[in-house]
């Protein structure tokens, strides 16, 4: 875990937040963006 930005592990709540977030109204603004949320298993972006 010592190359990882976050120092912790990403937990069920975390990825929770982020759906929440994005199926938020607020987040109309939000167009192309790319969000990983697994725990580090993708290593190459495609």
């Amino acid at each position: 875990m010592l190359k990882l930005c976050l120092k912790r592990k990403v937990m069920p709540p975390d990825v929770a937040r982020l759906a929440l977030r994005l199926a938020a109204d607020d987040s109309r603004t939000v167009t192309a963006q790319r969000f990983i949320v697994d725990g580090r298993r993708t290593r190459k972006f495609t």
